[in-house]
């Protein structure tokens, strides 16, 4: 379950291409995520959480000299070009999946912020 923010009139057009009427997200789904968003205490926790990996990979990044973007977000855009190495191929190939370009052509791959005990796995296969 997802949300977006946007203007009217792109609500509406995102509504239109929907296959059929209320295409969204089940009743079961919505209540989850209303449940959750709620839960003030779980939310702290994982953003506790989410912000204590994200340095363990920005820290990783920033001593092997790989550029990177300053993130709070779950997510992180880095540049391994300057290591000579396939970094999506390395860390796919060590079941580390996610890491993508979103341009074509760019050297910047988008990771998504995991725990911290897989972002410190991240970080030591890039340190390989």
């Amino acid at each position: 379950v997802g949300f977006g923010l946007a203007h009217p009139d792109t609500i509406k057009q995102l509504n239109e291409m929907q296959p059929w009427a209320n295409a969204g997200a089940s009743a079961v789904s919505l209540a989850g995520a209303v449940a959750v968003v709620q839960d003030n205490a779980f939310i702290a926790h994982c953003k506790s959480e989410n912000g204590k990996a994200r340095k363990i990979f920005t820290d990783g990044l920033a001593k092997l000299n790989i550029r990177f973007i300053p993130s709070h977000t779950s997510f992180v855009y880095f540049d391994p070009s300057g290591s000579g190495k396939d970094v999506a191929k390395i860390l796919e190939a060590n079941k580390i999946i996610g890491a993508r370009a979103f341009e074509e052509k760019s050297p910047w791959l988008r990771l998504s912020v995991g725990t911290a005990d897989e972002m410190t796995k991240v970080v030591q296969v890039l340190s390989a």
